[in-house]
């Protein structure tokens, strides 16, 4: 047996773990992996703040009016829309912004039930919040997109309501 203040033998020295190519391989892979976890969640967490942030703007204005100048974002100088069935690919051919995994997931072109509001600095979407169907973006030109100083839109709500009862609103 070895005692504490002997110094290690090369039988005892066995007996310990020694890090290998392995190890370091799989520990690094971990750590990556937790890292874009933290970052996609950061992302979601920015989207549903963003997205209550709109909501709070239309309550505080009577769903009158909506200023996207107002929303929490740090710089931006260009609001684009997805509405429904629009292929976010569309954005990289016709405009020439690149397009984030996170944005692509959704599936625009497959959805029905939101659009897709994107803040873009430059040719780089920094920040996006999705939004139900029961407000409509159909009247306000989406690909081209809006500059910063023009993102204040009227609201109007329609007289008629959504399939599940809930009053629709129209940006103009």
């Amino acid at each position: 047996t070895r005692h504490r203040d002997s110094a290690p033998t090369p039988h005892t020295a066995e007996r310990y773990v020694q890090p290998n190519d392995t190890m370091k391989n799989t520990l690094i892979s971990f750590l990556t992996l937790l890292l874009i976890q933290i970052s996609c969640t950061h992302s979601i967490e920015s989207e549903q703040n963003l997205n209550s942030a709109f909501f709070n703007l239309l309550d505080s204005s009577n769903y009158t009016s909506i200023d996207f100048r107002e929303l929490p974002i740090e710089e931006w100088d260009k609001m684009i829309v997805l509405t429904p069935y629009t292929n976010a690919k569309e954005l990289r051919h016709k405009i020439k912004i690149k397009i984030p995994r996170e944005i692509k997931d959704i599936g625009m072109q497959y959805r029905d039930d939101i659009s897709l509001i994107l803040f873009v600095q430059g040719k780089e979407v920094i920040d996006y919040f999705t939004c139900p169907c029961t407000i409509d973006f159909s009247k306000i030109n989406q690909l081209k997109g809006h500059k910063f100083e023009d993102s204040k839109f009227m609201v109007e709500e329609k007289n008629y309501k959504t399939a599940s009862g809930e009053p629709l609103y129209i940006l103009k």
